[in-house]
């Protein structure tokens, strides 16, 4: 069965409509993460790379660092706009996961996804893909990602992006976890049709 109990979500505390929409989507299957903030902004980072952005991805390198320090065996990293599908998300609790993995995410969206000839159970290899909404990193890779996010001004997702074509990443096929359609993205400030 897969253990969640190191489950990282990262919240501004500020975005109360959020949490209340996540308490209800947690509620209903089960989870209890660790609230994280996200460390301040640098109001210095414009552009296409947005200061939230920034701000995520050193936040991921915290988290990261404290697993490391832990001696965690992986961890669970999302974001505070997930919805679950219970039924499926079930399944992949009753799971075992893959012993081979680097990163196995729970959603994965964008037009660069593409998917290996691999598959166990519900996992399927990935070899592209984007998207960091609820993803789970196995401490084989911890340092590399870590290394990846502090020396690249980039998006996490292009990072894992990056990563996904070097290591051993999987996909849970159907997706456990959606994004909410027309909903304002706080990294992009804008709303997002996904």
């Amino acid at each position: 069965m897969v253990n969640l109990n190191n489950t990282y979500c990262i919240h501004r505390e500020q975005d109360n409509e959020r949490l209340t929409d996540l308490k209800i989507e947690l509620d209903k299957i089960g989870l209890e993460p660790v609230f994280i903030e996200p460390l301040s902004v640098d109001d210095s980072i414009i552009g296409a790379f947005t200061k939230e952005m920034d701000s995520l991805r050193r936040t991921t390198i915290s988290i990261i660092d404290n697993a490391i320090k832990d001696d965690l065996s992986y961890i669970a990293i999302m974001e505070d706009d997930c919805v679950f599908d219970k039924q499926i998300m079930d399944k992949f609790l009753e799971s075992d996961l893959p012993d081979d993995f680097d990163f196995i995410h729970l959603n994965v969206t964008g037009g660069f996804s593409a998917f290996g000839f691999k598959q166990k159970g519900m996992f399927n290899e990935l070899m592209n893909g984007e998207c960091c909404q609820f993803y789970i990193v196995n401490r084989r890779i911890f340092e590399r990602y870590k290394y990846v996010l502090e020396n690249n001004k980039i998006p996490i997702d292009r990072a894992t992006f990056h990563l996904h074509q070097r290591t051993t990443s999987w996909a849970v096929i159907p997706h456990p976890v959606v994004h909410k359609p027309n909903r304002d993205s706080t990294l992009r400030n804008k709303i997002v049709k996904y």
